[in-house]
């Protein structure tokens, strides 16, 4: 009888332990995908305001002078507020 009560409480013990797990899990789930939402709203605000900034048109080099295309490509990065150092990447 003793030998059984010990294994009835042995199992409900196993049982209590595998639910905590399962919460754990369902918790960090939860907040991987709150992590993400947030990331996702981020990147799209982001990706919204630049698919709303003027487009700097590329070189084509039989229609476009190459003095005009650099002059415009200054005028886009100006405008922008990119920093000088970074225009040649």
């Amino acid at each position: 009888m003793n030998r059984e009560f010990k294994r009835l409480e042995l199992d409900a013990e196993q049982e209590h332990l595998k639910e905590a797990d399962k919460r754990r899990a369902h918790e960090l789930e939860m907040k991987r995908l709150e992590l993400s939402a947030d990331g996702a709203k981020e990147l799209g605000s982001s990706a919204e305001a630049a698919a709303r900034a003027p487009k700097l048109l590329p070189l084509h080099e039989n229609s476009h002078k190459m003095d005009a295309y650099l002059e415009r490509f200054e005028r886009f990065a100006m405008s922008n507020n990119w920093q000088e150092a970074v225009w040649a990447t």
